[in-house]
């Protein structure tokens, strides 16, 4: 089956848009919302009801009636119906209706519909009430306001009085406040337009009539001389009355009119004979109208929700540009709906194709036609495209595919055998125009393919083997490519198979292609279709299809547990049974699941059959049954679950369990045990606390065995055993309580187990249930301390002691450098103490050093939290004098002490934050080899002197250019004197000697200087 050129009828011809606008100009126009469309004068009832009456107690309990329709913007609130309110997603309609209570009061209410008016949401409360001189507000009208908000016309009524009409406006559309005063009096069913100029014109009912009022204010009107529409002769649909009506303005500025006729003749529900149909007029000023013939709705059949009477038609156009009509329909005066119906399209475009070795493409037709007809017994199908109207100049394509079977080179096939446009004329004639057929000539260039499977049906995870033929039954040589690809039914791609790319045939050649797998895998089960399409530059120029199914896989596996395993008489068996489907390309719908206990003997002598949900693949389902021993013989009894699909076995699983006899002295004893608390955290304990009582009658039991059992229920292995012992007499009752740590055991649900041995006879007594949850924990946080500041050469001391944890947990700590300066050594293995919480390092060039630190608590690594540090070159010291003499009297008092560095940043860790004042507390260090050979050292502070506190800009090479910074420092010469005496006064030294002194500020120290001591002559 070859694809051929695509066959496209396309609406261009000049002369047939001509034909189409001449024929759809109507003197016809209108709007209470204008209109982009023009609805057609046929008009189809929908089936159901739209609104209907309300629930007990509601404000429209006895019917829904007389309404109003517009259209709202997205991000308009709406009320939900719980009362609370949000606001619109998009664009929607909300209706204004009457309804009626209990007690026949008429309030306006409101509904809102997202679908085109289809399905309606009513909103809690009241829109609009009665008001003290009122029984009846309802017949809504409501119309946009220039400076924002609406405005609603009612029609007021009391019980025997005369009909007005009131007002009321609101800012949202919720909201409503009555206006003071009546618009009109003596007036009926108010419908209100705007007119071009921006005045306001409302068409009323009085005596029967439709006449009208203008107001420029929409407060005070004034009544218009005349009737807009009479009601019509003797005998006429609408002799009795014309009202209920509503006005639309269609796109040339004409007005249409729907209105309620009554005629007098037909028996109706409604009071006044009112409702036989709804007619229509049209006016090209809104003041002289002509009723159009013919009926737009009529009288429903007896037994619709229309057959007592039909009211109140408002008109909506739709967003596809068709029309729906609401309207009243009555069938008693408690049961009132609102109904609807839609507009017929005008015109009709229908295309007959003949069906012959033709196929129609569904899916590419570029505008969707109204209908699809198969006529088989003729061999044609038929296609219509509805609308209701052309404009000037409206171009519409409707190109469409068709497939062609077996084409022969080189001919011409008929495709398109009629294609004919339908419309009523400005006279009301039908008129008929044929386009003429349509062929397509089918190219010289063919590929027959055909593609099969080895198998038409196949298992999960099974190989597919594909095999492929291609026949070029062109004249010419052709190169294309294959593409082999699986969907599924409705067409969707599961897989690309295979590429097949590059194929050369030449004329009349043909090639196989075999072996080629693919594995169903867990496709889901099926029914599927492998398809080849042949690819020839860009564009298909053939395919073939061979169907084939996945089966299901139906398996499944199943356990039964008993919670004990032995029982007493008249005690409760809890038989817990799993389902776990093992299928991995289907669910499993409908198990059932039998589960059934028997005796010794084989004899059942319990059974329940479950009905289990449907079984995704691998899910899993649990479920409990309850047996109870009765007075069942003692012995070894069976519990077996059946699981089954449709009467297919899945899956059998059984478990024993036993009865004991009522003879044996284990039999005596009866107990209970609580775990509290019930679940706790891996590695905290709990609290079993456990009875046991000598039920038997006189029967001492003087050694009893207690064990407390902690069972995985998975696996059935008790992994945990706590013993305790006592003696019983008669009736008596023995308590005991262990504190259990459940430290080594993971999280999950464990089955405690209570069991008492009495003479070598195992029983068990009570068993529930503990849940061990995963500790929680939280990640801790790293602290690596603020900033610091070093001297290249002297160790930095880093603090990480502010980490935490918020579990408390002990943290372990990983320091490691993340930069370092340029042709820096430093790395991680320069750290001292690299593991604590306070390592230190000894930085080797100036620079930023950043380091990073991450504490873990065991289980979670903290976040990276990094620290700087800020490493300057020192300043160089210089000591004065460089001789110093020891001799007391004469000479400075002072030793002068000078730091200096080019650079103002090596004194940052002495000065304020404007890095020139100095702040810190400085130390000369002294150190020097004594008359014995032993090293001496001692402090002297800085003195206290009237000197510059600042540090000074000098000129240190004597150029006339500033280039050095300093700060000069002053010692007491005495002190460092008495440094060198011995607690005697005696010097410490007989020979010139090397003084070594270091300058220390702020406990940094800065740097040393050599300096010569000589003592006076008498001790050299």
């Amino acid at each position: 089956m070859t694809k051929a050129l695509p066959g496209k009828v396309v609406l261009l011809s000049l002369s047939l848009i001509t034909v189409l606008f001449v024929a759809l100009v109507f003197p016809v126009g209108a709007a209470h919302r204008d209109m982009d469309n023009i609805p057609s004068d046929t008009w189809v009832k929908e089936s159901g009801f739209r609104i209907g009456p309300g629930g007990s107690g509601s404000s429209d309990v006895n019917g829904a009636q007389t309404q109003d329709v517009m259209r709202f913007p997205a991000g308009t609130p709406v009320l939900n119906p719980d009362g609370t309110i949000t606001l619109a997603p998009t664009d929607f309609i909300r209706m204004y209706y009457g309804g009626i209570n209990s007690a026949s009061l008429h309030r306006i209410l409101s509904a809102v519909s997202f679908d085109e008016g289809l399905t309606w949401t009513k909103e809690p409360g009241i829109r609009v009430s009665v008001i003290a001189d009122e029984d009846i507000a309802y017949h809504p009208s409501v119309v946009p306001l220039a400076g924002g908000g609406f405005r609603m016309y009612i029609e007021s009524l009391q019980s025997g009085g005369q009909g007005r009409i009131r007002s009321a406006t609101s800012s949202d559309g919720l909201n409503w406040s009555r206006d003071s005063g009546d618009r009109l009096t003596n007036a009926l069913d108010p419908e209100v337009i705007e007119l071009p100029g921006g005045d306001l014109r409302m068409y009323f009912v009085r005596g029967r009539d439709i006449l009208s009022a203008v107001s420029n204010d929409g407060i005070s009107w004034t009544e218009e001389p005349g009737v807009r529409i009479a009601k019509g002769p003797p005998g006429a649909l609408d002799a009795v009355g014309v009202s209920h009506h509503y006005v639309i303005r269609l796109p040339d500025g004409q007005l249409l009119m729907y209105y309620t006729a009554a005629d007098g003749v037909t028996p109706l529900v409604h009071a006044n004979g009112q409702g036989r149909a709804i007619l229509s007029a049209v006016s090209g000023d809104g003041l002289n109208w002509v009723k159009e013939t013919g009926i737009r709705i009529d009288l429903g059949s007896s037994g619709s929700l229309d057959a007592g009477g039909l009211l109140q038609p408002a008109v909506l156009q739709l967003s596809d540009g068709s029309f729906r009509m609401f309207y009243q329909g009555i069938i008693s005066p408690s049961q009132r709906f609102i109904l609807s119906a839609q507009a017929v399209p005008k015109i009709r475009l229908i295309d007959t194709i003949s069906t012959s070795n033709i196929d129609l493409d569904s899916t590419s037709f570029s505008k969707q036609p109204a209908s699809i007809t198969n006529d088989a017994a003729n061999n044609k199908t038929i296609i219509e495209w509805q609308y209701d109207s052309f404009s000037i100049g409206q171009i519409e394509d409707i190109s469409f595919d068709v497939i062609l079977k077996n084409p022969i080179p080189g001919e011409d096939r008929l495709v398109n055998h009629k294609l004919e446009l339908l419309y009523t004329d400005v006279n009301g004639n039908p008129v008929r125009t044929e386009l003429g057929p349509q062929s397509v000539h089918v190219l010289a260039s063919a590929f027959t393919t055909s593609i099969f499977t080895d198998k038409t049906e196949y298992i999960a995870n099974e190989n597919a083997q594909i095999g492929l033929s291609i026949t070029n039954l062109s004249e010419f040589g052709r190169t294309i490519d294959a593409v082999l690809e699986i969907k599924d039914t409705k067409g969707n791609l599961v897989t690309t198979v295979k590429n097949l790319t590059g194929l050369s045939f030449v004329s009349g050649e043909t090639k196989s292609f075999q072996g080629i797998i693919w594995n169903t895998g867990s496709t889901p089960a099926g029914n599927y279709t492998v398809q080849t399409r042949l690819i020839e530059a860009g564009a298909q120029v053939g395919e073939a299809k061979s169907d084939f199914k996945i089966s299901p896989d139906k398996s499944a596996t199943s356990k039964i547990v008993s919670d004990k395993t032995s029982y007493s008489s008249n005690e409760t068996v809890t038989l817990t049974s799993t389902v776990t489907s093992q299928s991995i390309n289907s669910t499993i719908t409908k198990p059932t699941a039998k589960v059934s206990v028997t005796d010794p003997n084989g004899s059942a002598v319990f059974s329940e059959t479950k009905n289990l949900p449907d079984l995704l693949p691998s899910a899993r389902y649990e479920f409990k049954s309850f047996a109870n021993t009765g007075i069942n013989p003692s012995g070894s009894y069976t519990a077996t679950l059946e699981v089954r699909q449709t009467g297919e076995m899945l899956s059998v699983s059984s478990t024993s369990f036993t009865i004991l006899s009522s003879l044996d002295q284990a039999k005596a004893l009866s107990g209970t045990i609580i775990v509290d608390p019930g679940t706790i955290f891996e590695k905290e304990t709990t609290t079993l606390t456990y009875t046991i009582q000598n039920t038997g009658n006189d029967i001492d039991l003087p050694a009893i065995q207690i064990e407390i059992l902690i069972v995985d229920p998975d696996t059935g292995i008790s992994l945990r055993t706590m013993t305790d012992e006592t003696s019983l007499n008669g009736r008596e009752v023995f308590q005991g309580s262990i504190i259990f740590d459940s430290t080594g055991l993971v999280s999950k649900s464990y089955l405690v187990v209570l069991q008492g041995i009495t003479a070598g006879i195992i029983q068990t007594l009570a068993s529930t249930g503990l849940i061990i949850n995963p500790i929680p924990n939280n990640a801790p946080m790293a602290d690596a301390g603020p900033d610091q500041s070093g001297l290249a050469g002297q160790q930095v001391n880093l603090d990480g002691t502010k980490s935490s944890d918020p579990d408390g947990d002990v943290l372990s700590f990983i320091w490691h450098f993340v930069s370092v300066p340029q042709g820096s050594l430093i790395s991680d293995s320069s750290f001292l103490n690299a593991a604590g919480p306070a390592p230190s390092f000894t930085p080797d060039i100036d620079g930023i050093y950043t380091i990073g630190l991450i504490v873990n608590d065991g289980l979670l690594p903290s976040q990276q939290d990094l620290v700087s540090v800020f490493v300057n070159p020192a300043p160089e010291v210089d000591i004065h004098p460089e001789t110093i003499n020891l001799k007391s009297n004469g000479g400075s008092k002072s030793i002068t002490g000078i730091l200096s560095s080019p650079i103002l940043s090596s004194f940052s860790f002495f000065t304020a934050t404007d890095g020139v004042t100095v702040t810190a507390s400085f130390t000369l260090e002294n150190s020097y080899i004594d008359k014995n050979g032993n090293q001496a050292t001692f402090t002297v502070p800085q003195d206290n002197y009237t000197g510059d506190d600042y540090v000074m800009l000098s000129d240190s090479d004597a150029n006339g250019i500033d280039d050095t910074y300093q700060i000069t420092l002053k010692f007491n010469r005495d002190l460092i004197i008495s440094g060198f005496k011995d607690q005697n006064g005696k010097l410490k030294i007989t020979k010139p000697t090397d003084l070594i002194s270091t300058i220390i500020g702020n406990g940094i120290r800065i740097g040393s200087d050599t300096n010569l001591v000589i003592s006076p002559p008498e001790v050299q």
